[in-house]
């Protein structure tokens, strides 16, 4: 019997990227290993708190005392510990590093051509997002070049740079954004 679905799907709210960091890690004594992972998703202001070998993932606002919580799913008290403390030790300040550099990209956020040229500088395809956090992190000065660069004018950054500067008054090494 075959069944005919049909169905319509409308984007209500886009969702913001969820940024995520785990760690494998031997517990040393015990021999054992636990594999967490550490969510936030802006959507919904949460975090979630994964141990994929203890089947547990589970969602708070506070990853920083989880334990109690991730009890409650039948891990012993000692294990739901440990979990909590590779989510503070280790994921917490992972997480928020890679939460900073996203909003440091977000407030630095080239126009698409320029990101474009920038990731073809990088041999990367010009919609090719996976090295963008290490664009951020660029210089303007680097940014400008690679797109001077990748449009034919190798080694002339400084050289336009002074010419913006003579035609325009602009000294864009004192422009900040």
């Amino acid at each position: 019997m075959e069944e005919n679905i049909n169905f319509e799907l409308k984007v209500i709210n886009p969702i913001e990227e969820i940024i995520t960091v785990s760690a494998s890690v031997d517990s040393g004594w015990s021999g054992g290993r636990y594999q967490v992972s550490l969510s936030y998703n802006p959507a919904r202001k949460v975090f979630i708190v994964s141990a994929p070998n203890y089947w547990v993932s589970m969602e708070t606002t506070k990853p920083h005392k989880c334990a109690n919580k991730i009890s409650e799913h039948g891990i012993s008290r000692n294990d739901a510990l440990t979990i909590e403390a590779i989510v503070n030790q280790l994921l917490l300040p992972a997480l928020r590093k890679k939460m900073d550099a996203a909003e440091e990209f977000e407030n630095h956020v080239y126009s698409h051509s320029v990101m474009g040229y920038v990731r073809q500088n990088l041999d990367l395809e010009a919609n090719d997002d996976s090295k963008d956090m290490e664009i951020a992190q660029m210089s303007r000065n680097e940014v400008f070049d690679r797109v001077l660069e990748w449009n034919g004018f190798i080694g002339y950054g400084s050289t336009v740079r002074d010419w913006v500067e003579g035609v325009y008054g602009v000294k864009l090494s004192k422009i900040r954004m």
